[in-house]
């Protein structure tokens, strides 16, 4: 099982709850650029996927391009926790 806590009026959210999946990537270390653009809010930096390299998983999930590897998750329960949303 894997739970990601994201808040709830982030962008992210929203593209979770629409699609009902998720990917993590795991990147290495020399790609903490790209983490840390993609930390960054989304209505900051509309733009951020077009900063960096991407690949598609095999349901069309975005993935950052050259990570060590990814794991894409169906979303199967959601829960409030604060201003965030656990999405399991």
């Amino acid at each position: 099982m894997v739970v990601v806590a994201i808040e709830s009026d982030y962008h992210t959210f929203g593209l979770v709850q629409a699609a009902g999946r998720f990917a993590l990537t795991l990147l290495r270390p020399e790609q903490r650029d790209v983490a840390t653009s993609l930390s960054r809010p989304w209505k900051l930096v509309p733009t951020k996927l077009e900063r960096i390299a991407l690949d598609t998983s095999v349901s069309g999930v975005p993935l950052p391009a050259g990570g060590l590897g990814a794991v894409e998750c169906l979303v199967r329960g959601q829960h409030v926790y604060g201003d965030h949303v656990l999405v399991i």
